[in-house]
């Protein structure tokens, strides 16, 4: 891919997306322009090259992102540069002091951001004009007690000082999305709601606060989410990307009633932990997420029907097949959750034999099918 002189190319980065190319070549004799929008992550460039070409001086914007002092954020990776060009810091966001130059990050050559002063404070949701989550609507934000407009890569705040606490996510940018750097949802007092467009963002989820946070986007790039208290409630169809959720003691994760026991994240529950886990139907298979334990003292309490249906491997980090096992366990605290599963379990079967045993309740076979009733027999004949 090759910029030509007076070029402008534009990149708004999504989460952990990145745009892989084989060669980049910037300027032709004079230089261009490259610009980034939502810039957020400290480990993943989103431009990856192979060989890089510089020809002329190319200017590097950074129209906006949550940028952290002292942090380095990769905005080009290459394996090997070329050409007798020059890059230069163009603009960067208002209060942002911060240099521009070559960097290895993780491992990797990259042309990045190092942060001097950064602008890494919050955008508090307050929803005084409306429930909308976009990048035009003015009157739903403040930052420093200044009112704002969202711009992708600002970190996010949301609290019970707010007035609406249904929040539907409508993007203007080409991609239909928004795509926020942090996002901190504490509340107490006031449940919220995500509705609308898919959040995109490599950042963390951090979910504090007694009340629920009901999820009901399609949510492509969460780097990690942290469930420090209160209830985090997926949607039918909904999902959390694919990082890792952590749940601290108390905590609940209810799933939606879309037929999977846990969705692709991998949940990690703290040394000495009791968390609580359900779903609006029974808990069935997973797809791929696992769930793993600080220490033989993680509890998980399960209060739903679960219904296993062929051999499932998700519990096999949190349950070892070892003689702790009876430590690590899954609690069925009330009458009504049941283990049921398709077939008994049988030492082909490892995983249930671990499950069962982990959760001390025998296990339930799925009931046979109902016979037809008996035909009444007629009485002899005279």
């Amino acid at each position: 891919m090759s910029v030509n002189d007076a070029g402008r190319l534009s990149v708004t980065v999504a989460g952990a997306l990145q745009m892989p190319v084989s060669t980049y070549t910037l300027g032709s004799v004079n230089g261009c322009t490259n610009e980034y929008a939502a810039v957020s992550s400290t480990t993943l460039a989103p431009v990856s090259a192979a060989t890089l070409t510089l020809n002329g001086t190319n200017i590097i914007n950074v129209i906006s992102g949550s940028l952290a002092t002292g942090s380095i954020y990769p905005l080009i990776s290459y394996g090997t540069i070329n050409g007798s060009g020059a890059i230069r810091l163009g603009t960067i966001p208002a209060g942002v002091t911060a240099t521009l130059g070559t960097n290895v990050v993780n491992g990797t050559n990259t042309i990045a951001l190092t942060v001097v002063s950064g602008n890494a404070t919050a955008d508090v949701w307050s929803g005084k004009t409306s429930g909308n989550w976009d990048m035009s609507t003015a009157g739903n934000w403040t930052n420093s007690g200044v009112a704002v407009l969202y711009a992708d890569g600002d970190n996010v705040r949301f609290d019970d000082t707010a007035s609406a606490f249904t929040v539907t996510t409508a993007s203007t940018n080409f991609y239909s999305f928004v795509a926020p750097g942090n996002i901190t949802v504490s509340n107490n007092t006031s449940a919220y709601i995500f509705n609308g467009v898919p959040i995109a963002q490599a950042g963390t989820l951090t979910k504090s606060g007694t009340s629920t946070l009901t999820v009901n986007t399609v949510n492509t790039g969460f780097g990690s989410i942290a469930l420090n208290a209160g209830t985090i409630t997926l949607g039918n169809g909904a999902s959390l990307g694919s990082g890792t959720l952590t749940m601290s003691n108390g905590t609940s994760f209810v799933l939606s009633s879309g037929g999977t026991t846990f969705p692709a994240n991998p949940i990690f529950v703290p040394a000495g932990a009791s968390v609580n886990i359900s779903g609006s139907g029974a808990l069935g298979n997973g797809i791929s997420g696992t769930i793993s334990s600080g220490d033989s003292t993680s509890v998980i309490n399960i209060t739903s029907t679960v219904s296993f249906n062929a051999t499932t491997t998700q519990f096999d980090s949190f349950l070892e097949p070892s003689t702790s096992i009876q430590a690590r366990r899954c609690a069925f605290p009330t009458p009504a959750a049941a283990m049921v599963v398709a077939t008994p379990p049988s030492t082909s079967s490892a995983h249930y034999n671990r499950e069962m045993l982990a959760c001390r309740l025998p296990w339930v076979q799925s009931p046979a099918p109902a016979r037809s009733a008996a035909r009444k027999r007629q009485p002899p004949a005279p």
